[in-house]
């Protein structure tokens, strides 16, 4: 299954732009007086949710944030869709593979 490299090279993708979006994320919301995001940490877990589209969590105050949260959420939904095809296509190769041995 994962003689294949494709799902390593999307995982480190998938890393690496959560945690650029989340620094960018964070620098565009730290200045803000309204803003729940008080940490690198809350900004990785709001990186995180809207990448995934399971944003529950603080609102955006600022339209930079705003921008970027909508950058992250398009760009995350194709990378966490390749993601997970790409493991679920491993899986059922890797199945396949021993029910006709």
């Amino acid at each position: 299954m994962f003689g294949n490299r494709t799902v390593l090279h999307i995982f480190i993708l998938l890393f690496l732009t959560l945690t650029i979006s989340s620094f960018l994320f964070y620098k565009a919301e730290r200045t803000d007086v309204n803003s729940q995001i008080t940490s690198m940490g809350d900004a990785l877990w709001w990186t995180l949710q809207t990448a995934t589209t399971s944003t529950f969590g603080p609102n955006v105050e600022n339209t930079e944030g705003r921008i970027l949260g909508s950058i992250i959420m398009l760009v995350g939904i194709g990378i966490t869709g390749a993601f997970v095809s790409t493991l679920a296509s491993g899986l059922i190769r890797s199945r396949t593979t021993l029910t006709s041995e």
